[in-house]
């Protein structure tokens, strides 16, 4: 019973850790850097995140969700903001050449976007308790240590999931031109931009 509530909590991990949103974007666009370092540390505040957002669903802390919905307009402007900032930057010719030439050595900030990003969403909150619904995870019991060793599990999915992407596309960089990873940087920043502009005015309108 313990290693399949650990494989769901990996799966629901590596489900959710899909580049689809915006954190998933800013996590990829990490991970195309040549400094490795730099999109683990995207990924790891990814993980931590979904980490603690599956305990809280599971232990039932419904005052973080409570307090993520009554200042959701906040927080959508503040990201949305923040997005537009990233992709802005992204987008500036030096800062592109300097990601693809040097990458970078501020893995604490990037941890702390993504990790930022993740958490003061609402949005996996509910992703969770449905997931967690449908794996039949949900029981309406309180059991601390399960609770935990599934929190644990979400963790290493997530980490899992970028460890193997960063593994992948760290051997599809060398393989590849230096055009198409300026490319790809590019099409990420455009994104995060478009992102950000969407949640903002969400959170405004």
């Amino acid at each position: 019973m313990t290693f399949e509530l650990l494989l769901k909590a990996m799966l629901l991990g590596v489900i959710n850790s899909a580049p689809l949103g915006p954190v998933g974007l800013l996590c990829l666009r990490k991970n195309l850097s040549p400094d490795r370092c730099q999109g683990l540390s995207a990924g790891l505040g990814m993980a931590v995140a979904y980490g603690i957002i599956a305990f809280c669903v599971l232990f039932g802390l419904k005052a973080i969700a409570t307090f993520l919905e009554v200042h959701e307009t906040l927080f959508q402007i503040g990201g949305g903001f923040a997005l537009v900032a990233m992709g802005l930057r992204g987008l500036r010719p030096s800062v592109l050449a300097g990601e693809l030439a040097s990458g970078g050595t501020r893995y604490l900030g990037v941890f702390s976007a993504s990790f930022a990003m993740t958490l003061f969403n609402p949005v996996p909150f509910a992703t969770f308790a449905l997931i967690l619904t449908s794996f039949q995870v949900l029981d309406g019991r309180l059991n601390l240590k399960m609770d935990l060793l599934f929190a644990g599990g979400v963790f290493l999915g997530t980490m899992l999931f970028w460890l193997c992407l960063n593994e992948i596309l760290h051997h599809v960089k060398k393989r590849s031109p230096e055009w198409l990873s300026h490319r790809i940087s590019v099409v990420t920043s455009v994104a995060l931009l478009v992102f950000g502009v969407i949640l903002a005015a969400k959170g405004i309108f």
